[in-house]
């Protein structure tokens, strides 16, 4: 029924069948609908670099984990320095196979409060490094899509240099 409907639509002036403003294909494409596909891949190409060079740059330790089995699908040099991991021994491990938490108490609260409330904006906690030292960071973490499933983005930053100067100064 439509397809006769539209059958007997007749093109209006400056626009011939199948082509919108003369411009067109073969399959009633627009020809800019090309050119808007191709300028979007290339911005989202442009964005995805800018990504890439915040994320390796970044002094932070920075994690990008999936949600769902909570595995480690990326990390920055920060994170390696800051666990004293290689990456190939934290990527396609998940956060239990990886003891980087001090209190795995303080792990699961923190998934849960994911679950409730969402991101989550510099929560202090303790991370045991490769060495067996305790480092303490602010935690910041939040979600996002990726690859068509959601991730954590997790970022830490080491303020361990902060709490020997507080110390210090409490004891003067």
């Amino acid at each position: 029924m439509i397809w006769n409907f539209m059958e007997n639509i007749k093109p209006t002036r400056g626009v011939s069948h199948g082509n919108f403003a003369g411009a067109g294909n073969e399959q009633g494409v627009p020809a800019d609908f090309s050119a808007r596909q191709t300028h979007a891949q290339e911005t989202r190409a442009k964005s995805q670099k800018r990504f890439r060079y915040a994320f390796l740059t970044s002094p932070d330790s920075v994690a990008i984990i999936r949600a769902k089995d909570k595995i480690y699908t990326e990390i920055n040099e920060m994170f390696s320095l800051f666990l004293g991991y290689a990456k190939e021994d934290i990527i396609g491990k998940s956060f239990s196979e990886v003891a980087a938490w001090q209190d795995r108490k303080e792990q699961q609260n923190l998934l849960a409060d994911i679950g409730r409330r969402g991101p989550v904006s510099n929560r202090e906690a303790r991370f045991i490094d490769s060495e067996g030292t305790v480092k303490t960071g602010l935690l910041s973490v939040m979600t996002m899509p990726l690859d068509q499933e959601l991730h954590f983005v997790l970022a830490i930053r080491n303020i361990d240099a902060l709490r020997i100067v507080e110390d210090a100064l409490e004891k003067s």
